[in-house]
């Protein structure tokens, strides 16, 4: 699968010397908050003991809703949602989000990778390929699948909690397993 989103990043600031009127800080890559966090606010320091050894986190992209908040969160968490997000893209995105709130993004992790379905054209097109997947097609001559109305079954997956979907930006959607 190749990756075609954006790579979560922080910007990390001094707050010493915001608090003193100047913009110290820099974008790095989320993925690598929890080392590099530390060691930027070392350097500052060293640089510049006036400003003290705070650091804050001003902006972010890459995150969608996905993002934990605030200006001092944890940095290991950070760094694994980030990682989560490079690994697995939009669907992560939207997981994420859908798992709003959760404390533990090692859960949240945990619990996409076993949810995670895969990516369709829609709900219907999931419903032929689980059905086709689980040989239920199988046990059906040829001449009466066309009878079968998947888009049916695929709406009473959904309506009876056994998925959700989430639309792709753009085209199609995400498929989960809700029963994890």
């Amino acid at each position: 699968m190749t990756a075609t989103h954006e790579v979560p990043r922080i910007w990390v600031g001094c707050l010493g010397a915001y608090n003193a009127g100047v913009l110290l800080g820099e974008w790095i890559d989320a993925t690598e908050a929890d080392t590099k966090v530390n060691e930027l606010n070392a350097d500052w320091y060293k640089e510049n003991p006036e400003f003290g050894d705070e650091w804050f986190i001003a902006d972010h992209e890459g995150f969608g809703n996905a993002w934990p908040g605030g200006e001092w969160p944890d940095l290991d968490n950070l760094a694994k949602l980030a990682e989560a997000l490079e690994e697995h893209g939009e669907a992560f995105k939207a997981y994420a989000e859908y798992e709003d709130g959760a404390d533990d993004i090692i859960e949240v992790i945990k619990k996409f990778e076993e949810a995670y379905l895969g990516d369709y054209e829609n709900v219907t097109e999931y419903a032929w390929d689980f059905l086709e997947d689980t040989g239920a097609l199988a046990e059906i001559p040829d001449y009466l699948v066309n009878y079968f109305d998947f888009k049916a079954y695929g709406r009473d997956l959904e309506h009876n909690g056994d998925i959700f979907a989430v639309e792709k930006k753009g085209f199609g959607v995400h498929i989960f397993n809700n029963h994890v």
